[in-house]
């Protein structure tokens, strides 16, 4: 019995109950994804869960990347044996080699040749020293990626903007992205078009705001779609170009203290005002009685004479900053007698 009892003293090497390992170690990475983009390999996955981790006891301290290379003309499957070797390795504390977008992890792979696939997996090591089982398979398939187009022009209109660009040698598409700031792209562009498509219609914007863009030419090797790098950057910004509709039912009525005119509110939600116009039937330009945009769709002419003919019109002004103006109402004339 003697013997027994030193075994049983000698496993006990810690004070204390031991970690639960479900506690230890993160999950496995589940949304590995290698893409080619702006001409570069990518690996991107989202943090595991449960690291970094707000007890003591775990923390994320590194990610082990495993790669595994094969060319092309060699015969390759996806039952095939993956070869995996320990490619590179992210330490947390340092953050040399990757970066973190939100919650997801982005990794650039610069040792590539071109006509290879190549097989990534990922691992989660904590501060501890505890591993993760392997990530998901990630599978890229490399060679040139096609040139960035050249010449993108652009035009802006009301709540839209239109791209056009020159064609690409090669390019079996063309992916377009667009940011809120110089160089600051997502990952998933607003648009593809095919390859003979050189022109996108970008629609529902906000008037007034600056947008960037950047175009990016695309072919397929195998599975993996080659993303080259992006075109000159342009910006544009959408302006309210349409002005509201000409005021409608315009009524003229003399009163003693002038000339009263009444017309129907516009239905346009932007609209900020009216401007009334009068000229003598005699001829001549119409000229603005009121300085600034009436809220209200009546207006009295204190100027006018006794006597004398009038024509009236009248316009609608929208709150854009640059203040579009309706075309004329219907003309409304009258003499000027009590």
């Amino acid at each position: 019995m003697a013997p027994a009892v030193l075994l049983i003293l000698a496993g006990c090497g810690k004070k204390g109950p031991p970690i639960p390992y479900d506690v230890t170690v993160p999950e496995p990475i589940s949304d590995l994804e290698g893409v080619v983009s702006e001409g570069k390999v990518l690996l991107r996955w989202s943090l595991p869960r449960g690291a970094p981790d707000d007890s003591e006891a775990v923390g994320l301290g590194e990610f082990q990347v495993l790669r595994a290379e094969h060319p092309l003309e060699e015969e390759w499957c996806d039952e095939c044996p993956e070869r995996l070797e320990p490619f590179d390795l992210l330490k947390m504390d340092k953050m040399e080699n990757f970066s973190l977008a939100g919650d997801r992890v982005v990794y650039q792979d610069t040792r590539v040749s071109p006509a290879h696939v190549y097989v990534y997996r990922v691992t989660s090591i904590t501060d501890r020293g505890y591993e993760s089982d392997l990530s998901n398979r990630a599978v890229v398939f490399w060679d040139i990626p096609p040139d960035a187009p050249s010449r993108v022009q652009g035009t802006a209109e009301d709540r839209e903007t239109s791209l056009r660009w020159e064609t690409v040698d090669g390019a079996e598409g063309y992916r377009i992205y667009r940011g809120r700031g110089k160089g600051k792209y997502g990952e998933v562009p607003i648009g593809v078009v095919g390859p003979d498509e050189t022109v996108f219609r970008d629609t529902g914007l906000s008037n007034e705001q600056v947008y960037y863009y950047t175009v990016r030419s695309i072919r397929r090797i195998e599975r993996t779609w080659l993303e080259g790098s992006g075109s000159g950057e342009i910006s544009l910004t959408p302006r309210d170009l349409t002005p509201p509709s000409p005021p409608q039912a315009l009524l003229a009525i003399p009163l003693a203290t002038g000339i009263e005119l009444s017309w129907q509110r516009n239905i346009e939600p932007d609209v900020l005002g009216y401007f009334v116009y009068r000229r003598d039937q005699e001829g001549g330009e119409y000229r603005r009685l009121n300085e600034f945009p009436l809220e209200t769709p009546i207006f009295v002419d204190e100027t006018a004479i006794l006597g004398r003919s009038y024509e009236y019109v009248v316009t609608a002004v929208d709150r854009s900053p640059r203040r579009n103006e309706s075309a004329f109402s219907e003309v409304v004339r009258l003499v000027y007698v009590r």
